[in-house]
């Protein structure tokens, strides 16, 4: 009987240690997780769902202009990259494709958003559109004609 309720106690045990290993997540994963979330929610226009992770103080008005903004606007998909992790705040990028109603016309606009962890949870701090670096120029390209002699192609 004494080895039967060891090999139970031992069982148990293990089925403990187990079933708490699933549970235990990294600061890296929690942020992962929390942003995915937050992105797919907008993604799919579940504002509510999405602003468990805005600051409370600014909650309301976030899903007031988010709801105004989907009416209108159409995401067809996001990429997010992590730039920075630290213990207490990390950098995500997100790569979003959208576009209005009713114009067909996809556009493409990359974001940085800060991340700060507060009482165990990330919560988002800022959400910001980064700038485009700007292109050269390109010099004009010449006319091709391939009947004509001489140099053909652009010059640069």
């Amino acid at each position: 009987m004494k080895v039967l309720s060891g090999t139970i106690g031992a069982l148990l045990l293990c089925v403990g240690v187990v079933a708490g290993c699933g549970q235990y997540k990294s600061s890296a994963e929690k942020l992962r997780v929390t942003a995915t979330s937050f992105n797919e929610n907008i993604r799919w226009n579940r504002i509510v769902a999405a602003s468990k992770a805005i600051p409370v103080t600014k909650r309301a008005d976030w899903v007031h202009y988010m709801r105004a903004l989907l009416r209108s606007m159409r995401i067809v998909d996001y990429a997010m990259t992590p730039v920075r992790i630290g213990s207490s705040r990390a950098t995500v990028d997100v790569r979003l494709a959208y576009y209005f109603v009713p114009d067909p016309t996809v556009r493409r606009e990359r974001r940085r958003q800060v991340w700060r962890k507060h009482r165990g949870s990330w919560i988002l701090e800022s959400d910001k559109k980064v700038r485009a670096k700007s292109v050269p120029i390109i010099r004009k390209l010449r006319d091709f004609d391939s009947t004509r002699k001489g140099k053909v192609g652009p010059v640069f």
